[in-house]
């Protein structure tokens, strides 16, 4: 895999690009796509932000061992700080040295550096008709201006405040334990921890993976969006987190849910009293 990494890295066209993804496609090349799918899909994360570069080479690495060692156990969370590091250390030296520094290390840092993001995977995927290898793509509802369809204003609605802050999406899983919040466009914020903290003493509410949906709010917008975009000395303690929507993981990747507005407005009451 690393070779094909190392080819689309290597010409800067998008053509030479499609054309080369073409090619894997037709070969039903399962391993670099599932390998595209975990790299490129916000919703997965290994809670590491160093990975070492390898300077020697190993006997070599399968990607089901790869994946089953130390990519599945890290985006779990079941391998966490010093064990972390070890595995990948451990996993590293398995591998050789091109085979990890060109595939399997950019797996982990979720960035292949080679100009093939998501939607040119999925453009690719979608001509070819393999759906099997579509990336997942991070969608939230944004806000519309009712300007244009005034005739849909009409009987009981639903109507929150516009609040003047930052979008936040928070995953909450109580089978990996975790709670992790991203942005709109599903870049994952790690500036506010008392709010993660706060929701991680209630996994237990739980039963399976829910979204919130909510605006996190400061006394000054612009003091707020200095703290999301830092990433040492954060201070964004004064930040509160206003929730406006709730539902299931699975609805949410979906892009419907099994309940109407009213009825998750009042589950997510419920929540916010005991929160």
């Amino acid at each position: 895999m690393h070779k094909i990494i190392k080819e689309l890295e290597s010409d800067n066209s998008r053509l030479a690009k499609e054309a080369i993804l073409y090619r894997e496609l037709a070969k039903d090349n399962q391993t670099l796509f599932y390998g595209f799918q975990i790299a490129l899909d916000n919703l997965v994360t290994f809670g590491v932000k160093q990975v070492p570069e390898s300077f020697g080479d190993g006997p070599g690495l399968s990607y089901g061992t790869f994946f089953m060692e130390c990519a599945e156990p890290l985006a779990n969370r079941t391998l966490t700080g010093h064990a972390a590091r070890d595995r990948i250390i451990e996993t590293m030296n398995k591998a050789k040295k091109d085979e990890w520094n060109y595939w399997y290390r950019r797996i982990l840092l979720k960035d292949f550096k080679c100009g093939v993001s998501e939607s040119t995977v999925n453009a690719c995927v979608k001509k070819s008709k393999k759906s099997k290898y579509k990336v997942p793509v991070f969608k939230c509802m944004l806000a519309k201006d009712s300007k244009g369809h005034e005739k849909k204003l009409v009987g009981e609605k639903l109507i929150d405040y516009k609040l003047d802050g930052v979008r936040v999406v928070t995953i909450i899983n109580p089978i990996s334990k975790t709670v992790k919040q991203y942005s709109r466009n599903g870049k994952e914020f790690h500036n506010f921890g008392h709010i993660t903290k706060q929701l991680e003493t209630h996994l237990s509410l739980f039963k399976e993976p829910i979204v919130l949906d909510g605006e996190m709010v400061s006394h000054s917008f612009q003091e707020l969006m200095k703290q999301v975009q830092r990433k040492t000395d954060v201070n964004a303690q004064d930040a509160q987190y206003a929730l406006f929507d709730i539902l299931s993981l699975t609805e949410f990747q979906k892009g419907v849910s099994k309940l109407g507005c009213e009825e998750r407005d009042k589950q997510l009451n419920k929540l916010t009293k005991i929160l």
